[in-house]
C-alpha cells in the first residue's frame, strides 16, 4: 500500500506563532519504529527504510513552508491462508502507512491540518472516500478525523491528527482481497497504532 501526497497548492501565507516545545523534535524519531510494531513484521529493504525522511520537494506540495516529515510502511502477518482462484494459498497480512509533519509553528500546524480536512483524506490521496464513514475515536491530539473506507480490498480505515505543531497520519489496510474483515477488526488495528504513535508524539 503507498501512500500518495495530495497535491494541494496553498496560496495563504502562514501566521507566525510561538514554537511549541515539539517542534525542536525531529520527525524521524517521532515517527512509528519498527520496534512499535509486532515482531514479525516484514524487515524494510534498506534503499527504503521505515521510518525515512520525506522528500522536500513532496513536502513542498503542502502548502505550508518550513515543515519536515517521515514516512512509514510496515507489513506483518495476520495468520493463515486464503485461497486465491488460479494462484493458490496466500498469506493474510496486515499494512500500515502513515507520515508526521513537523510544522515551524502551531499556527503553520493548523494551517496544515486543515489542508488535510478539505481534501477529505488527509494526504492519502488514494483513500478510498466514496461511501466512507466518520469514525468516533478516542482523542489522540488536539484536532482529528477519522474514516472507514472500502474498496476492492475490503474495509480499511485512517486518523489525521495534529497535536501542537505536529501533523500526523496513520492508515490500516489488510491483504490478500479474498480475506473477509469485519469493521470492528479494522478499527481494532487502528486505535492499536494510533495510540502507539499519540504517545510518540506526547513524547516530543
Amino acid at each position: 500500500m503507498k501512500t500518495t501526497v495530495v497535491a494541494f497548492v496553498a496560496a495563504a501565507t502562514v501566521a507566525t506563532a510561538p514554537l511549541a516545545a515539539v517542534s525542536a523534535q525531529d520527525p524521524l524519531k517521532l515517527a512509528l519504529q519498527r520496534s512499535d510494531m509486532p515482531p514479525t513484521t516484514v524487515k524494510a529493504p534498506v534503499f527504503n527504510p521505515s521510518p525515512h525522511r520525506d522528500n522536500p520537494a513532496d513536502l513542498a506540495i503542502l502548502g505550508v513552508p518550513k515543515v519536515t516529515g517521515a514516512s512509514y510502511s510496515y507489513t506483518w502477518p495476520a495468520g493463515g491462508q486464503v485461497n486465491l482462484p488460479g494462484l493458490g494459498p496466500a498469506d493474510k497480512e496486515w499494512y500500515l502507512t502513515g507520515s508526521v509533519y513537523l510544522a515551524p509553528t502551531q499556527a503553520a500546524a493548523r494551517m496544515l491540518f486543515r489542508y488535510g480536512q478539505q481534501a477529505q483524506h488527509g494526504f492519502f490521496a488514494d483513500f478510498p472516500t466514496d461511501g466512507s464513514t466518520k469514525l468516533t475515536l478516542p482523542a489522540y491530539g488536539d484536532q482529528q478525523f477519522a474514516l472507514l473506507g472500502k474498496d476492492a480490498g475490503g474495509p480499511q480505515a485512517m486518523v489525521f491528527a495534529r497535536k501542537r505543531s505536529v501533523v500526523w497520519e496513520l492508515r490500516i489496510g489488510h491483504g490478500p482481497p479474498k480475506w473477509t474483515l469485519t469493521k470492528a477488526q479494522v478499527l481494532a488495528q487502528l486505535k492499536t497504532y494510533a495510540a502507539k504513535q499519540k504517545a510518540r508524539i506526547g513524547r516530543g
